[in-house]
């Protein structure tokens, strides 16, 4: 998500990198099918089950230079209805650093123990719980039904085009004809 570079110098400076554990799948027995959109970085999975169709999309949406980087992840039952598992679960500097996790009416804040600086918001649709420094959330979607994730850098006091209604449709279309 940031470049870094190899010199010790330069690496003090450099933004941590973080992987993250985010999962939502529907909770039932299933079958599964992952594609990229042709010419695209969305990563599409299907969900097939007897009880239905989920799909959930993940991508990096199309910035203008200089604009902090988001990762969405947009869950849709196509048909049926599913409960969902979400957890995201960054790990700052590859595990290293611990991290604390604060619930807010956004979402949740992930924030650097070792480093001030380095904060990550994960902007929810729904009610989050904290889970050994987790967030997490069940939800329940019907035929037609949808919730998107983003997941960005937070800048407390700075405005995200992500909070605008729409951010995310419009996200994936700018994202799909790029």
């Amino acid at each position: 998500m940031w470049a870094t570079s190899s010199t010790p110098k330069a690496r003090q400076r450099a933004v941590p990198y973080f992987t993250t554990a985010w999962h939502s799948s529907p909770r039932d027995e299933l079958r599964y099918r992952q594609m990229y959109l042709p010419d695209t970085n969305i990563l599409l999975t299907r969900f097939l089950s007897r009880s239905g169709v989920a799909e959930l999309s993940d991508f990096m949406p199309v910035q203008e230079s200089g604009h902090t980087h988001r990762l969405v992840r947009r869950i849709k039952t196509i048909k049926g209805r599913f409960t969902y598992r979400m957890a995201c679960d960054p790990r700052f500097d590859y595990g290293r650093s611990p991290h604390e996790v604060e619930l807010t009416a956004d979402g949740a804040v992930f924030q650097e123990r070792r480093r001030a600086g380095l904060r990550l918001l994960l902007r929810s649709p729904v009610a989050l719980q904290r889970r050994d420094g987790a967030a997490v959330a069940e939800l329940t979607l019907g035929e037609g039904e949808s919730a998107a994730f983003v997941f960005e850098e937070h800048v407390p006091q700075a405005a995200s085009e992500s909070a605008e209604p729409g951010y995310v449709s419009a996200a994936f279309k700018d994202t799909l004809n790029y």
